[in-house]
C-alpha cells in the first residue's frame, strides 16, 4: 500500500454505545505498535470520533497540520442515531444501482430527513437518487432535474462542509451542467473533506476519463480499489473504464463471470460487440429491454436477428426504441448506443444531438476517445455537440 503506518480497528455496538478500539501500526521497516486507545461514545456523536482519532494520530507520528486542517477537526456535530443509521442505509442500497435498491434507498433518506430535518447528508443522498435516476434512464432529466436541485439546495444550506454534499454537487456540475472545471473542484473539495471517500474517487476516475485525461483517471480508481477493495460499485465502475479504453478482453474476463452486475449489461454488449461475439451481445440486449418492459420490441430484436442479422437487429431495435423515447423521453441513452453498435453514423449523430437537447447525463461519455468514438473525432458536427458540453 506504500504507507508508513495503519490504523486497525475493531468495533463492538451495545444499545446506544459504541466501543471502538484503535490500533497505530508502524508498517516499515518491521510491523510495530505505536499507539492504541479504546474510545466508548455515544451513538449520537459518532460522526465527530474521525476528527478525534484523525487528531490524535496526527500527534503520534508527529505532521503538522494545516490552518485549514486545524479548523475543520474542531467542528463537532451531533446526529439522531436512527436518522443516521437509515443514511447509511441509504448509501449502502443506492450503491446497487438497481431499480429495487434505488426505491429503498430514497425511501431511508426520506425516513432520515423526516427523523432529523436539519441532518444535510441525507438531503445529499435524495439528491443522488434523482441524479443516478436519471443516469440509468429511469427518469427523464425533465423530472429528474427539479427535485435533484432542490434537495441539493437544502443540503448546502444545511452544512457546506459534508463530503457526501459535495459529491452529489460535482455530479450535477459534471453530468447536468457540463461544467467540468468546477465539478473538478467540487471533487478536489469532497475528497479534501474525506481522503478515504472511495466511492468519490471512482466517481472522479470516471470525470477524468470522459476529460479523456487517462493517466489521472487510472490514479484515482486505483486509490478508490486500494481504500475499498471488496466494493462491487467500485468493481464496477473500474469495469466501465476498462472497455472505453478499449481493454476489452481484460473486461470480459473478469466481468463475463458475473451475473448482472449493476449496470452490466449495456458495458457487456458492448464489450461482446466489439469483439464479434454477436450471440452473446444479442443475449444482454434481450436483457436490457425485458428489463424495460418493452415485450413487442423484445420480438423485434429476436425476429431481426434471426431473419436480417445482427447489425440490421441493431437498427431496427433502436428505431423501435426511438418511438417510445420520443414519447417517455426515455432510452436516449441506448438508442445512440445501439446506432453507435451498428455503425449508423447518421444517426448516432441526430441522437448525439437529441441528447445535449435533454441534458442527457450519458452524453459526455461519448467524448471518451475509445473503440466507439475513434471514428467521430473528425467528424464536424460530432466536435460541434462535444464542444457545446466543453469537451473538445
Amino acid at each position: 500500500m506504500n504507507v508508513d503506518a495503519i490504523v486497525e480497528a475493531s468495533l463492538l455496538r451495545a444499545d446506544d454505545q459504541i466501543n471502538i478500539q484503535f490500533n497505530l501500526v508502524n508498517a516499515y521497516p518491521e510491523e510495530r505498535q505505536i499507539w492504541s486507545k479504546t474510545y466508548e461514545i455515544a451513538k449520537e456523536n459518532i460522526v465527530n470520533l474521525y476528527s478525534e482519532v484523525a487528531k490524535t494520530v496526527a500527534n503520534e507520528i508527529n505532521i503538522k497540520l494545516t490552518p485549514q486542517a486545524k479548523d475543520l477537526l474542531k467542528k463537532t456535530y451531533s446526529v439522531n442515531p436512527e436518522a443516521y443509521e437509515l443514511f447509511i442505509k441509504g448509501r449502502i442500497s443506492l450503491a446497487s444501482l438497481t431499480p429495487e435498491g434505488i426505491q429503498d434507498a430514497e425511501q431511508y433518506f426520506l425516513k432520515s430527513v423526516e427523523i432529523d430535518p436539519l441532518f444535510a447528508p441525507a438531503y445529499g443522498g435524495l439528491s443522488g437518487i434523482w441524479i443516478v435516476k436519471k443516469q440509468l434512464t429511469l427518469i427523464s432529466p425533465e423530472v429528474a432535474d427539479p427535485k435533484m436541485e432542490e434537495y441539493l439546495a437544502r443540503a448546502f444550506e444545511l452544512d457546506s462542509t459534508d463530503a457526501e454534499v459535495w459529491r452529489w454537487q460535482a455530479a450535477k456540475l459534471g453530468n447536468t451542467d457540463f461544467e467540468w472545471e468546477a465539478c473538478n473542484n467540487a471533487l478536489d473539495k469532497c475528497l479534501e473533506l474525506n481522503p478515504n471517500f472511495s466511492e468519490a474517487r471512482a466517481f472522479y476516475a470516471h470525470i477524468l476519463m470522459i476529460q479523456n485525461r487517462w493517466d489521472e483517471a487510472w490514479e484515482q480508481m486505483n486509490r478508490a480499489t486500494e481504500t475499498d477493495p471488496l466494493s462491487p460499485l467500485i468493481h464496477e465502475f473500474r469495469g466501465v473504464m476498462l472497455v472505453h479504453q478499449g481493454k476489452l478482453e481484460e473486461y470480459l474476463r473478469i466481468f463475463e463471470p458475473l451475473d448482472n452486475p449493476a449496470f452490466g449489461n449495456i458495458i457487456l454488449l458492448n464489450a461482446f460487440t466489439l469483439t464479434k461475439q454477436h450471440d452473446k451481445a444479442i443475449a444482454h440486449l434481450k436483457r436490457i429491454i425485458q428489463l424495460g418492459g418493452q415485450e413487442d420490441i423484445l420480438k423485434i430484436l429476436e425476429k431481426t436477428y434471426e431473419s436480417g442479422g445482427f447489425n440490421k437487429a441493431l437498427n431496427d431495435t433502436a428505431d423501435a426504441l426511438a418511438k417510445v423515447s420520443d414519447a417517455t423521453h426515455l432510452w436516449t441513452g441506448i438508442v445512440l448506443h445501439l446506432y453507435l453498435l451498428a455503425d449508423n453514423r447518421e444517426k448516432s449523430l441526430y441522437w448525439m444531438e437529441k441528447m445535449y437537447i435533454r441534458r442527457d447525463p450519458n452524453l459526455p461519455y461519448y467524448a471518451v476517445i475509445g473503440p466507439l468514438t475513434k471514428a467521430y473525432q473528425e467528424e464536424p458536427r460530432y466536435i460541434e455537440i462535444m464542444e457545446r458540453i466543453n469537451l473538445r
